[in-house]
């Protein structure tokens, strides 16, 4: 046995290089978000939280349009949207509000032209999977069956959320949080070994104060074990009273001027954390519009 333990060590110079000017970072579309974290490198996972309501879901869907226009495919598992609710906020994403029509009370609006509607489902089909959940929400068939997709696809951005839609009673030994911990381990080497990006939703424990990375539901190896943590804010009267005890008075100002925020609390390769970035909001297509952004027109390849 004490024979291998000197394999179990190495020495600086038998480390093998990785040049970092070659590591491939995914875009998110937005200036500064990009412009804080690079981009989401491929071989490792992000963990999005937030409040109800705050925008969790809206920004990743609108994400796998930003990969789509690298010519990135996604797979996305959602335990909460109906597959025709994904459908209809990708179209509209897509068409741009001057396409939309709105209904008479302009609480929402729709894209009425049938032969775009089309070609842009044509489009959205050569980059996007979504699984279908009448087949079961066990963790470990639902992995084992988007690890075949990637495979087969060359996907290299998978989504899920969220992680409480999930049904960890796969791992059968193991409570709650040992059921977490394992899931999370599990998929980073899922990352690691296909070279993809995952993103995972998860959602936050109640919390009086301002939504920290501490108050993200769960085992603490689930945030701890990630990458990346982001956390997205709606800035409404609930946010304006309670950031006050995490920023100055002028950040909060200048915050308070769009309409979501996303909070980078960990970015374990560059080391970025405590870090702020305002989003604006666009009704009509449900999209995120970042600060010295404008609306992306999408399906630029067609």
């Amino acid at each position: 046995m004490e024979k291998d333990f000197e394999k179990r060590f190495k020495k600086m110079s038998e480390i093998k290089r990785v040049d970092e000017e070659k590591i491939k970072y995914i875009n998110s579309g937005f200036t500064y978000i990009d412009k804080r974290i690079v981009g989401f490198a491929e071989g490792e996972i992000s963990v999005w939280s937030g409040l109800n309501g705050s925008g969790k879901s809206s920004f990743l869907v609108q994400q796998i349009l930003e990969y789509a226009d690298q010519k990135i495919k996604t797979v996305l598992f959602s335990g909460e949207m109906q597959d025709y609710v994904i459908q209809n906020s990708l179209v509209k994403m897509v068409a741009g509000k001057e396409a939309l029509i709105p209904s008479k009370d302009e609480t929402y609006w729709y894209l009425s032209n049938d032969e775009k509607r089309k070609v842009i489902l044509n489009w959205l089909d050569r980059y996007v999977y979504l699984y279908e959940n009448e087949y079961g929400t066990k963790v470990v068939d639902v992995m084992k069956a988007i690890q075949w997709l990637v495979q087969k696809e060359n996907i290299k951005v998978v989504i899920l959320d969220n992680l409480m839609a999930l049904n960890l009673a796969s791992y059968q030994e193991k409570d709650k949080y040992e059921a977490q911990s394992q899931f999370i381990k599990d998929i980073a080497k899922m990352s690691k070994k296909l070279n993809i990006h995952i993103h995972v939703v998860m959602h936050p424990r109640k919390s009086s104060g301002f939504l920290r990375k501490d108050d993200i539901s769960g085992s603490a190896d689930l945030s701890n074990a990630s990458d990346n943590v982001f956390i997205i804010h709606r800035v409404n009267k609930d946010f304006k009273t309670r950031v006050k005890d995490i920023l100055d008075t002028g950040a909060m100002t200048y915050l308070s001027k769009f309409d979501n925020v996303i909070e980078v609390c960990k970015n374990r390769r560059h080391g970025v954390q405590d870090t702020f970035i305002g989003l604006k909001f666009e009704k009509e297509t449900k999209k995120f519009i970042g600060e010295d952004d404008v609306a992306t027109q999408y399906m630029k390849w067609i």
